[in-house]
């Protein structure tokens, strides 16, 4: 799954504010301009995403960009929801994916946990282990 959101940008008086309709509680403002609002927004929707994984909800399918800006959650990020899909797609638990592994259920909660700062071969081996292949394109910045 490509993790690349359209946002919609409300300008108010205090700053811009940043939504995603596809991400229902993705929001953040105050910030001065569409670049430092932009580059905000990726946390935002990573961190939104991840509340839905802990909440068992699987993730959402972006919409149609129609002309709105797109915001793609950073890469490591988007490495962890990918293996969280895959997790999910399987039903697997932390300790399964942990025996696949050879670690323990504490080192899985780590390599799935969005805001812990992982290194990427560790979700790469992971996501081997459970039959997935990360891919990395990248494309002209908007």
């Amino acid at each position: 799954m490509r993790f690349a959101y359209p946002v919609d940008v409300l300008a108010e008086p205090d700053g811009m504010t940043i939504t995603c309709a596809d991400v229902p509680g993705m929001i953040t403002g105050g910030w001065p301009d569409l670049a430092s609002s932009l580059d905000a927004a990726r946390d935002a929707l990573a961190l939104a995403l991840s509340d839905r994984v802990d909440q068992g909800q699987p993730l959402p399918l972006p919409g149609d960009a129609g002309g709105r800006p797109v915001v793609a959650v950073p890469v490591l990020a988007a490495a962890k929801l990918a293996l969280h899909e895959a997790k999910f797609a399987l039903h697997l638990t932390n300790t399964e994916i942990g025996r696949r592994l050879g670690i323990g259920e504490r080192e899985v909660r780590r390599i799935l946990d969005v805001t812990h700062n992982s290194r990427m071969n560790q979700v790469e081996a992971a996501l081997r282990a459970l039959g997935r292949t990360l891919v990395v394109e990248s494309e002209a910045a908007a």
